[in-house]
């Protein structure tokens, strides 16, 4: 049981957020991997039951968090357009994923200027920032998809209509 707990999932330390190389795993990770050297059953047994109480605190005091490749990927889609420092956290930008978002719209409105302000369900709020005009106006509901456009913005095209540059706001 402690075997496929440690082979489902991913650890990411404090220390990574730093790294510009790979580095060493955790400490609390190559101790629980160990474990499975020692010959003794019940030796193991002990050595497991201690590295494992020791990752259980460890997260429950949040010096280390554990996630899973679906949980990163829920949350990189969370993260979809924010400025965020350079930082291998959430694992490289190479996937469809990182470069594009599909959802819906939950509503729309206008500034002061009459370019869109538009909330998307996962509740992120995006902001047109060039004066391109939306043949028909969005609603909500309405399919949008977000793909990464040059120099840090985002195209934004709402039911298949041409796009329009936007950027997130929150």
């Amino acid at each position: 049981m402690h075997r496929l707990s440690i082979a489902a999932l991913v650890l990411i330390t404090a220390p990574a957020l730093a790294a510009e190389a790979p580095q060493e795993p955790p400490k609390l990770y190559t101790d629980l991997v160990r474990c499975r050297a020692m010959p003794d059953g019940e030796a193991r047994l002990a050595c497991f039951d201690a590295a494992t109480a020791q990752l259980e605190q460890a997260m429950q005091n949040r010096d280390i968090v554990m996630m899973d490749r679906q949980q990163i990927r829920s949350t990189r889609r969370t993260l979809f357009g924010l400025q965020l420092p350079d930082i291998e956290l959430f694992g490289g930008g190479d996937d469809d994923e990182a470069k594009q978002l599909e959802t819906r719209l939950a509503s729309v409105g206008r500034n002061g200027d009459g370019r869109w302000l538009l909330v998307l369900e996962d509740g992120a709020r995006w902001q047109q920032i060039d004066d391109r005009l939306v043949a028909v106006a969005p609603g909500p509901g309405d399919p949008v998809v977000i793909r990464r456009a040059s120099m840090g913005t985002y195209m934004m095209r709402i039911r298949g209509q041409p796009g329009i540059r936007v950027k997130r706001i929150s």
